[in-house]
């Protein structure tokens, strides 16, 4: 084997050169995470293809003394050197790369400038060599000889190592795998291979040294490229924390190999962060962000994890001993911001879900932990406005109940499960039926869901929008077949929740439903609760504008509840104002004189008004000599499934009270 090595050298180093070439080309293709990396591995690649063709055609012409052979030995020894000093600049360019890459440096430091110091003063030697003969010679037979001086060519290679060696150890904190295998390729086997050659003469020990390290280094830099591939698609490129992908392989990783009974998770969200981009801009937020995460990842242990899932979004895995100290940074964590040329400190707030792991729920993943988390920030945010809440057995129940519920009023509204119940409304001046209010109402296995159940999980989930329609219909059904049969009906109000007001065709959706039963609109009328609270006032406005125009009378819902109300009465035109049962229960005079006010301030602006609620004769006189005639309550009626308020459209007159 040995022999054959020796016998074929020439043409193996070809046949390197040539493989040097064909990673060049594939490292062309390949499109690299890092540019500057790509660039300098193909400048090793190439360079070192230049030394093993070059090392070939030295040997092969060695010794020929025709002019052919003159000239070849002459322009491949060159070449060889040069090449040898190019590779490990490129080397050294590869390293920069690496460093460059870590963030830490904005300009390249002048100490890595000076590695390019010796493959250019050897370059230089190199050149001087073709005068003097002080690296190599050749004989009159052309025949290749050591200069006195060979032993000094190696001497610039050996600078250029020790220099990139003494900066990686200066930035310990720096190195990682990809400086630690382009460092020792390219310095212990050259080297190594370099001590050789001194002793042994007539083999190519340190090109094919150079070949192999260039070879292993290409294999090495494409896993290296893929490895950061795919840390690129679990990392939040600004902050450098895991993103959800990488949270959640992480959390899997800590749940597989360590007691996750030990770790408590957490879903954060940082406050009043539009106050800081509105002072520091657009930059300084996303700035605060960047220090913000740094400041937290700090503060973590060994095997805790932190992520950021977007915007203001952040996740962590911590260990329970950790805990208490990790909630004081989220309820006060300072960093620093340049403002107008000064430093200045913010303190960052966040208010937090977070779920300590058990042993019953050892056996979750990631995902589940990113889930739990996120359903008790939600609860802290929207619901109990804490800065952290725990989701435990209890809570978590409460949030199974929920989302059965909406599961099954889901599948319910497909199944029409739902139906209107009709609320009569009292005209008090003759105690006849003037109206109905139609509610929502849903059996379920044979038995009525009260309305608390499920009314406030449907709004929450958004479903509520299709329920709204779905009674709409019905009542509309209702409401043509009563005309069909000769029964004369009354004005039903159909109640339209405020997640609607982010359709912009509400009110043309509306009109169509109506317009599809072929009914006159005066027996629809829609009501909107006074709660805006989700959509600007002028939403509000332009739905009431074109339900009016649509030929359909519009009510305000649950007047007096919301913070907005005066400004209601003055912006939007309502035909008619429905007066909240905490109004009519009053317990004072002051409350009855607020009562009387509201109901004047409806009059004067032409707004019909009706209370609800009402329960007690001494309601109904109080509410007509303020010249409130109109009533929906129990003391006259609850609501009536379909049957029984047809026997009241049969006979609309109530007994005296």
């Amino acid at each position: 084997m040995v022999d054959f090595l020796l016998r074929y050298q020439n043409e193996i180093m070809f046949g390197c050169g040539i493989v040097n070439l064909m990673l060049a080309f594939f490292i062309i293709v390949i499109k690299f995470h890092s540019v500057r990396k790509q660039l300098a591995l193909l400048k090793i690649e190439l360079s070192v293809a230049v030394l093993a063709i070059g090392v070939s055609l030295t040997f092969h012409f060695d010794g020929d003394p025709s002019v052919l052979g003159f000239w070849v030995v002459r322009i491949s020894n060159f070449c060889v050197f040069v090449a040898l000093l190019t590779s490990l600049m490129f080397v050294g360019d590869y390293n920069v790369a690496l460093f460059m890459e870590s963030g830490k440096f904005e300009r390249l430091p002048k100490r890595l400038l000076m590695g390019y110091v010796g493959p250019i003063a050897g370059i230089s030697m190199v050149v001087i060599n073709q005068f003097t003969g002080i690296y190599y010679t050749f004989d009159e037979n052309n025949t290749y000889q050591r200069g006195p001086l060979f032993f000094v060519a190696f001497l610039f290679p050996f600078i250029t190592i020790v220099n990139l060696f003494s900066f990686a150890m200066s930035h310990r904190k720096l190195i990682n795998k990809s400086l630690v295998m382009s460092l020792a390729l390219f310095s212990t086997l050259p080297i190594v291979a370099g001590i050789i050659q001194l002793f042994v003469y007539g083999y190519p020990l340190i090109e094919f040294a150079s070949w192999l390290a260039s070879v292993t280094l290409f294999w090495f830099a494409l896993s290296d490229q893929n490895d950061e591939m795919s840390k690129a698609a679990n990392t939040d490129l600004y902050t450098g924390l895991v993103n959800t992908y990488g949270y959640i392989h992480e959390a899997d990783l800590i749940i597989k190999y360590h007691n996750i009974t030990n770790y408590t998770a957490f879903y954060f969200d940082i406050v009043r962060m539009s106050y800081v981009n509105n002072k520091y801009g657009k930059h300084g937020g996303d700035e605060a962000i960047r220090r913000y995460a740094n400041k937290l990842s700090e503060n973590l242990e060994k095997d805790e994890i932190l992520g950021r899932l977007g915007g203001n979004f952040f996740v962590a895995l911590i260990k329970k001993t950790n805990v208490e100290k990790f909630i004081e940074l989220l309820a006060d964590c300072p960093i620093e911001l340049e403002y107008h040329g000064k430093t200045e400190t913010i303190h960052l707030k966040a208010v937090a879900g977070a779920y300590e792991v058990t042993k019953k729920t050892h056996s979750l993943n990631g995902g589940q932990l990113i889930s739990y988390t996120a359903t008790a920030l939600a609860y802290a945010k929207n619901t109990v406005h804490k800065p952290i809440v725990y989701l435990d057995d209890q809570l978590q129940r409460e949030f199974d109940h929920i989302r059965e519920i909406e599961e099954k009023a889901v599948k319910g509204l497909r199944k029409k499960q739902f139906e209107p119940f009709y609320q009569p409304k009292i005209d008090t001046n003759g105690n006849i039926l003037c109206g109905a209010e139609a509610l929502a109402r849903w059996r379920y296995d044979g038995k009525l869901v009260p309305p608390c159940e499920f009314i406030p999980v449907m709004e929450k989930k958004g479903s509520i929008c299709d329920l709204d329609f779905y009674i709409l219909e019905q009542v509309c059904q209702d409401i043509k077949d009563w005309l069909e049969r000769g029964i004369e009906p009354v004005p039903v109000s159909v109640n339209f929740s405020r997640k609607n007001l982010g359709n912009p065709i509400l009110a043309e959706a509306i009109s169509k439903v109506v317009e599809k039963y072929e009914i006159p609109k005066k027996y629809i009328q829609i009501e909107v609760t006074e709660t805006i609270d989700e959509f600007p006032m002028s939403y509000l406005i332009g739905v009431v504008d074109a339900l009016q125009r649509y030929g359909m009378t519009v009510a305000i819902d649950d007047f007096g509840t919301g913070s907005s109300s005066i400004r209601l009465l003055k912006d939007v035109k309502f035909d008619v104002m429905k007066i909240d049962k905490s109004f009519v229960d009053y317990t004072n005079e002051k409350d009855k004189a607020l009562l009387g006010d509201i109901i004047a301030m409806a009059k004067n602006r032409d707004i019909s008004v009706i209370a609800e609620g009402v329960e007690d004769a001494g309601q109904v006189e109080s509410l007509k000599t303020m010249e409130c005639y109109a009533i929906q309550g129990y003391i006259f009626d609850k609501p009536l499934e379909k049957k029984e308020f047809e026997r009241r459209l049969a006979n609309k007159q109530y007994k005296p009270l």
